[in-house]
């Protein structure tokens, strides 16, 4: 008799393909770069980074700059990939949340707004 190898329980971790968006923001060396050459996008990392969800009783924002670095980093944005770019392990729980929800919120923007202008740029 054999038995299958055990599930995990819970839920399963929500993943994000960041991929088209890394490869963009591959070609922007700063933060500082990228706002002033895309200020529609650089709003979105404001917006994103300020968010808060119901139930939120953090009181400071987010650093755009680290959203910016997820989004630099990860293909695929999770909880786990949050706490390994940022080096946070000490850090609660909720924090690398926040900052997982605000990446997965920019890249899907941004993703959206990349397949937007490359069917108008290449008509």
């Amino acid at each position: 008799m054999t038995t299958s190898p055990p599930r995990p329980r819970g839920r399963p971790a929500l993943e994000h393909d960041n991929r088209r968006v890394r490869q963009y923001l591959d070609d922007y060396r700063s933060l500082e770069e990228f706002l002033t050459t895309c200020p529609l996008l650089g709003d979105v990392l404001v917006a994103a980074s300020t968010a808060k969800s119901p139930g939120d009783t953090a009181r400071k924002p987010l650093s755009m700059a680290r959203v910016f670095e997820l989004l630099r980093s990860c293909d695929h944005i999770t909880t786990r990939a949050t706490a390994q770019v940022l080096a946070w392990a000490d850090y609660c729980e909720a924090t690398l949340k926040r900052y997982t929800q605000a990446a997965r919120t920019a890249s899907q923007f941004v993703a959206r707004e990349l397949g937007r202008t490359s069917h108008t740029t290449s008509d």
